[in-house]
């Protein structure tokens, strides 16, 4: 078999720059001039321009002659065709404009916090005063045997007595974990980025009541919506009363949590009637939301739609720590709840959970909420920065509640502090009874 002498002369080349980058620049400016051809093992043979003048002719060139994004296809080809870094012409401008607000001040400074905590998370990872693998090894990413993660969680909350059960509503799947009980039944209801599993740790402390832990069509495993596109809170609420209607449930005691704590304030003011009593924890309200995180992210959306998956699924852990100040149930919770996300439109869901958010439905509700007259409590973590501490007051005062302040406490509070919850719900649940007893 013989090789041509120019073929085996390029390879060597390219051999020697992925080996020696910079002396081998060096070398070749130094023979050839300041523009000279290099050779890639990836991109193949390209042209270095070594002098200021020359890149600045070639910048501030014609874009139809010198074509950025087909070049960046030959050096980064694992890059979809269709980004911002590898389109050219109008595609290339019409993508710009959409990435552009991403870049202004407001929105650099709203992803701040995500980027400080980012990097805060990663390095606290890190060994010290040994050497360390940045990328994990193929072995670190085999799946277990055991139905758990990496970090020796069991993927399924497993909660005995508890059934996972599904009906259509209006043409929409509904489903919702249930465990069977007497007397007034508990409805809870979770938030963004979680589902029904949110409660697992608060269920088993409940005794007596029928408990129904409901998803939200478009969250969770029901994040396939076929029919009403529209998932906002208020939308939401009235989905919650059709399902309630479907099981036949007339009156049931409401607990929700972030998002879901919204929804459930609106049934209660819709129809008071259905609404024995509330309890609240780390819920958005009023003009609470939504959160600079998810303000940033909803910028970033053409992004985040296209992030590949395992990239996707490394930031998923650090949204959910954030709310977290046991990080045992942090680990165990991103677990779970990143079910909702493992597909190929994971991105695509959480940016359609974010779009429909506004304030004005919980604004909306506002004036009626001292006025419900139904048993209630609040529980809040004071340290939550997502759901400030001022507003779990705010409500507690405007439905005539007690507030269990939680020092310490975070946002996932069903998940860090399930007793707090459970006890709460125990004591709105016991004042319900008493209230509708003949």
């Amino acid at each position: 078999m013989s090789v041509r002498r120019g073929s085996l002369t390029r390879l060597s080349r390219a051999v020697a720059f992925q080996r020696r980058p910079l002396s081998t620049l060096i070398e070749a400016q130094a023979s050839a001039g300041d523009m000279f051809p290099v050779t890639l093992l990836v991109g193949g043979r390209m042209w270095v321009l070594a002098a200021p003048e020359l890149a600045h002719q070639v910048l501030h060139g014609p874009p139809a002659l010198y074509r950025a994004g087909r070049a960046n296809r030959r050096i980064l080809p694992v890059l979809p065709s269709d980004t911002v870094l590898t389109l050219d012409g109008d595609d290339h401008r019409a993508r710009r404009r959409v990435l552009a607000p991403l870049f202004r001040g407001d929105s650099l400074a709203a992803m701040a916090p995500i980027i400080r905590d980012i990097a805060a998370a990663e390095v606290a990872r890190w060994p010290i005063g040994v050497p360390f693998a940045v990328l994990p090894t193929r072995s670190s990413r085999r799946p277990s045997r055991t139905g758990a993660d990496a970090t020796g969680i069991p993927e399924s909350c497993g909660l005995e007595g508890v059934e996972e059960r599904r009906c259509e509503v209006a043409g929409i799947s509904n489903r919702w974990l249930e465990r069977a009980g007497g007397g007034l039944p508990v409805t809870l209801v979770h938030g963004i980025p979680t589902s029904p599993e949110l409660w697992r740790h608060v269920i088993p402390r409940l005794e007596g009541p029928r408990l129904l832990a409901w998803e939200m069509p478009g969250y969770g495993r029901s994040w396939q919506v076929a029919a009403d596109p529209d998932i906002s809170v208020a939308a939401q609420a009235d989905r919650l009363l059709a399902w309630l209607d479907e099981l036949g449930i007339e009156r049931t005691l409401l607990v929700g949590h972030d998002l879901g704590g919204g929804v459930v304030q609106i049934p209660a003011t819709r129809a008071p009637e259905r609404c024995a009593g509330r309890v609240l924890t780390n819920a958005i309200a009023y003009d609470s939301w939504p959160i600079p995180e998810v303000k940033a992210m909803r910028t970033a959306a053409p992004l985040l739609t296209r992030l590949p998956r395992p990239l996707f699924r490394a930031q998923f852990p650090l949204l959910i720590r954030q709310g977290h100040g046991d990080l045992r149930r942090a680990r165990e919770s991103t677990v779970l709840h990143w079910k909702g996300y493992d597909h190929a439109r994971g991105g695509e869901a959480l940016v359609r959970q974010m779009r429909p958010l506004r304030n004005a439905d919980t604004e909306a509700v506002a004036p009626a909420l001292p006025r419900l007259g139904v048993p209630a409590a609040v529980v809040w973590g004071a340290a939550d920065r997502f759901q400030k501490l001022r507003y779990g007051h705010r409500l507690a005062s405007d439905l005539g509640a007690s507030i269990d302040e939680v020092a310490g406490g975070k946002h996932f509070m069903p998940e860090d502090h399930p007793d707090r919850i459970a006890a709460a719900v125990s004591e709105v649940l016991r004042a319900a009874r008493l209230r509708l007893a003949p």
